[in-house]
């Protein structure tokens, strides 16, 4: 499947660049990863644009389409599945870097696991039900093992 993977991130002197966590390569052999791992894409070709931005704009974000007046670590905007995936991950930076340190996670492991987690949303999965969310959390877990980043939920 081909996948084209668009980077930008928001201008924004205060927010760190998401290279310093991240290097463009391993973000996109992460997604490439994510996509291979999910039985969700089926040799679809896919157009996926990823954008770091800080909470301003994904709190109004989160409020524009979700009604949910706070900013909030990822969104997934998925405009279409057939005949081919096209989609928008929104990124917030400033909140992944403030729960890798509550949670005593490394920056890269949790944006690495928030990456996997908006693009299985992306090719459709969810979890809304009890069956939708063991079926992401183990492709997620899969992945990051693929990664050599071990299972966030033990």
């Amino acid at each position: 499947s081909e996948i084209d993977i668009n980077i930008q991130q928001v201008s924004d002197r205060r927010m760190r660049d998401f290279r310093t966590i991240i290097p463009e390569s391993q973000l996109k052999k992460i997604v490439r990863l994510t996509v291979s791992t999910s039985k969700k894409s089926n040799d679809k070709q896919a157009l996926l644009n990823y954008r770091f931005t800080n909470s301003s704009e994904i709190k109004k974000l989160n409020m524009t389409y979700r009604g949910k007046n706070k900013p909030t670590n990822i969104l997934t905007f998925c405009y279409e599945r057939e005949p081919s995936i096209v989609a928008d991950i929104v990124v917030c930076l400033p909140i992944i870097l403030r729960e890798s340190k509550i949670q005593q996670k490394s920056a890269f492991n949790h944006l690495s696991h928030l990456l996997i987690h908006g693009t299985l949303h992306a090719l459709g999965l969810d979890h809304c039900q009890k069956s939708q969310t063991e079926e992401m959390e183990n492709l997620e877990i899969k992945v990051l093992e693929k990664l050599g980043i071990k299972n966030p939920y033990s």
